[in-house]
């Protein structure tokens, strides 16, 4: 078991979110003030946090000195969500949130082409087993793989962490533009193929979120490995029509697929009905619906890893 401070910054974050979401502010903040203690290298989550928990308690000087600090130590979000984030409303009457957003703006123009994809991998490296697991949006790489840290699958799989070059925010990234998401797989499937002992097909891909749908899209049509199987966390599915066109044509024989999703998560519908859509052209699919969680990873994540390496891989 993990003591208090040896938890991955994804479990405090999970139990910070579900505290906030509650409405216990008293609670967040204090939490939010020991995680930006214990995890100072993710400011660019937790600044964003207390400045929403000072909106919400109607401190608005204090959300807007420490967002104008973030800013001055380089950190910044993407404007548009800035815009969207309902917990920032009590603050978006003031003069100065245009002039926060006009900043973080101007900063992802010049974020924009500086970014190449990279790539992040653990495990066994002469492992045949692969996964290629690709970030949500406006994550990166080293983060995302805190999720498969400390598994078992660790010790007989190799697992790549490709990151988009598209900037989305301070240690963001996304997947937006579907050319260049392709390119940068692309890049980091050939990076990840030079650095394992095997360059092996049998390579499962992965994603949560739109990772997840890409996961998917590139599984039934990209097909970057030559069996086309994926497991998506949460995908963000929205349009059945294009993976329907690409069932009707009967080039997805190979394919295999797992869907985890929790059952408050916004896309769960859609996820049942592609879901739906697969078996009823007999490709070979799992949906996991988790109890109580949302758009998110579920605390026993490892449990339905090692699940679906299983039923993808027939091992």
């Amino acid at each position: 078991m993990r003591s208090q401070i040896q938890k991955r910054f994804a479990d405090w974050e999970r139990e910070a979110f579900r505290t906030f979401r509650k409405g216990d502010l008293k609670k967040s903040r204090e939490m939010s003030e020991e995680i930006a203690g214990l995890f100072p290298e993710k400011r660019y989550k937790t600044d964003m946090w207390r400045i929403s928990i000072h909106a919400r308690t109607g401190e608005k000087e204090a959300a807007f000195r420490l967002a104008f600090q973030a800013l001055h130590d380089g950190i910044w979000w993407h404007p548009e969500r800035l815009r969207e984030e309902p917990e920032l409303d009590p603050l978006k009457s003031d003069a100065r949130f245009d002039l926060l957003v006009e900043a973080c703006y101007n900063l992802m123009k010049q974020e924009s082409d500086r970014h190449l994809p990279m790539l992040y991998s653990m495990g066994d490296t002469q492992s045949r087993k692969r996964m290629f697991a690709i970030h949500w949006r406006g994550d990166n790489a080293s983060a995302f793989s805190e999720y498969w840290e400390e598994t078992a699958l660790l010790s007989d799989w190799h697992v790549g962490f490709p990151q988009s070059s598209q900037v989305f925010g301070y240690e963001r990234f996304c997947w937006d533009d579907e050319q260049r998401a392709r390119a940068d797989l692309s890049e980091s499937k050939r990076h990840f193929d030079e650095i394992s002992m095997s360059n092996s097909d049998q390579t499962v891909l992965c994603g949560a979120s739109q990772g997840g749908k890409l996961a998917i899209d590139s599984a039934l049509g990209w097909k970057p490995f030559r069996e086309s199987r994926f497991f998506a966390v949460v995908p963000s599915i929205r349009d059945l029509k294009p993976y329907e066109a690409i069932l009707r044509e009967g080039i997805c024989r190979d394919t295999r697929g797992y869907i985890l999703t929790g059952e408050y998560d916004p896309y769960i519908d859609q996820a049942a009905a592609f879901h739906k859509l697969l078996t009823d052209y007999d490709v070979p699919c799992k949906l996991k619906i988790v109890n109580g969680i949302g758009h998110e990873f579920p605390e026993d994540f490892e449990t339905y890893l090692l699940e679906a390496a299983e039923f993808l891989t027939g091992e």
